[in-house]
């Protein structure tokens, strides 16, 4: 992994839209081999950030559904 496209990218994720491509456009210059694995680690990042996303709504609709404890220290189960 470049270092570069590492410092890119990390300055990226704070820009939206077309000023995140101009931001890109201006680091990288000409060099579109830089270009492309900016754009695949934004990508990447892209896809992480809506699986776990979806994954975090998923469990937290869950646990919302799930009764509180009533249990309290002390409480023995079992015989």
């Amino acid at each position: 992994m470049n270092s570069s496209a590492t410092e890119i990218f990390a300055t990226a994720l704070e820009f939206e839209g077309d000023s995140r491509t101009g931001f890109i456009a201006d680091s990288c210059g000409g060099d579109t081999e830089l270009r492309a694995e900016v754009e695949a680690m934004l990508a990447d990042a892209a896809r992480a950030d809506d699986f776990f996303g979806h994954a975090a709504n998923s469990v937290m609709g869950s646990i919302d559904s799930v009764p509180p404890f009533t249990e309290k220290p002390g409480d023995v189960f079992g015989p």
